[in-house]
């Protein structure tokens, strides 16, 4: 994958945590400069990256892809 694909699947990750934070974790907020959720704790803040989770959208992304495959291993439908 191309970094500027990269760089487009981050902001909608980002856009997705944004949404879900108040909901989630009231008070955080996500870095979109760090690509990092900033979470308050007791005695300062704690800082979560988003990359893993931009890695497994990316594997995700890799296993739906595949002409032919499913994630998880289910069959095909023609193979059904």
């Amino acid at each position: 994958m191309a970094s500027s694909q990269n760089v487009d699947l981050m902001g909608n990750v980002r856009a997705l945590v944004e949404d879900a934070l108040p909901a989630r974790l009231p008070g955080a907020r996500v870095a979109a400069e760090r690509d990092e959720i900033i979470v308050a704790v007791p005695g300062g803040r704690a800082r979560v990256s988003l990359v893993p989770l931009l890695g497994s959208c990316l594997d995700q992304r890799r296993v739906i892809n595949r002409p032919g495959e499913c994630s998880r291993g289910a069959a095909p439908r023609a193979a059904r």
